[in-house]
């Protein structure tokens, strides 16, 4: 057993070829891996990757400070601040990346991510919500739920996949195109 006030951040993550879903794991939990799908093939399903760390990638605060920084540096600044010298796309880059650092620094959120495109081919959508759109939904149902920094269309989210899958479909539902009839007796298309 690891030693120390960080051994409970070092774990393993389970990933279930099956539903989706992944989940983190402590060392003292490895014999008794199951996904909550509960397929009666999801035992050969599992992938299990780790050890890894599953703390907090970022404090909160430290990002925080490394945001003022680069603004007391000129590294990034507001808008109105910018002069044509100044390489806006870089600026904006470095205050983006920062900024999801920050969101994902909430000790709710788990370690790993889900990507937007599994959710639409696990939902088998013909449009997948966008991901901050979805991220806001998520939110709006009492979800933790972030960007991610290491892939640009992923989600860092408490929720489970398949509610993430039921998300996505009412918000692909609210968005399709249906035929309505209007005062005159025609049809028009709408949305909504």
């Amino acid at each position: 057993m690891l030693a120390g006030s960080c051994s409970g951040n070092y774990g393993f993550i389970v990933y279930c070829k099956l539903c989706g879903q992944s989940q983190d794991i402590q060392f003292e939990d490895l014999g008794e891996i199951a996904c909550r799908c509960s397929h009666v093939k999801a035992k050969g399903s599992l992938v299990v990757s780790g050890p890894l760390w599953l703390g907090p990638l970022h404090e909160t605060e430290h990002v925080k400070s490394m945001i003022e920084l680069a603004r007391q540096w000129g590294w990034i600044k507001a808008l109105g601040e910018r002069s044509r010298s100044d390489s806006p796309a870089d600026m904006r880059i470095l205050e983006q990346l920062l900024e999801v650092m920050v969101d994902e620094s909430q000790p709710s959120l788990p370690s790993g991510y889900i990507e937007m495109h599994e959710v639409g081919k696990r939902g088998k959508l013909q449009t997948t919500p966008r991901r901050n759109d979805f991220i806001q939904l998520l939110q709006q149902e009492g979800f933790v739920a972030s960007r991610s920094h290491v892939n640009a269309n992923a989600v860092k989210t408490n929720c489970p996949m398949d509610k993430c899958i039921e998300l996505a479909r009412s918000m692909n539902a609210s968005s399709q195109p249906r035929q309505v009839a209007t005062s005159n007796g025609t049809a028009k298309e709408s949305r909504g």
